[in-house]
């Protein structure tokens, strides 16, 4: 059933910003999704620069990998979230050169797409407790949070 298309509207056309109720529409269509794939806007460099990408999947309790500069994850962890290392390896994350590092996420979507639906299900049940503490996280997660000097090593 992919690609989801949704209808355009005169406010989804508009300039502006991305209002919460928009993001808060995607809810219907994250009840059926196992993972988030997110590309971060920054990929390389050392950068740590999270946007509303990675915080959608955490906001709707959705396991995620990511495709962003080296040790987003590591950095993520730094701010207390949890990430799915216990379900598949999350070695991409230390990868220096961007297009290792993809091959290396895409590897691991080739891994969990060979998975049943079944054993999809049961994963994303055991998954969850890891979802709904990254989700307590980001509601808790301020401003001055972000003003940390560094957070690559």
């Amino acid at each position: 059933h992919l690609p989801i298309q949704l209808q355009p509207t005169s406010e989804l056309m508009s300039l502006h910003s991305v209002t919460e109720k928009d993001i808060l529409a995607l809810n219907k269509f994250y009840n059926n999704v196992f993972l988030d794939i997110v590309n971060e806007t920054s990929t390389d460099g050392r950068v740590f620069f999270p946007t509303e990408k990675i915080f959608r999947p955490i906001m709707y309790k959705t396991p995620f990998i990511v495709f962003g500069p080296q040790h987003f994850l590591h950095n993520l962890r730094k701010f207390g979230f949890e990430t799915f290392n216990e379900y598949w390896s999350e070695h991409y994350d230390s990868v220096l050169n961007d297009n290792a590092r993809l091959t290396t996420v895409i590897a691991r979507l080739n891994d969990i797409s060979k998975l049943s639906l079944h054993d999809l299900k049961a994963m994303h049940k055991k998954m969850q407790p890891i979802s709904d503490h990254n989700y307590n996280v980001l509601q808790n997660l301020r401003r001055d949070d972000f003003k940390r000097e560094t957070f690559n090593e």
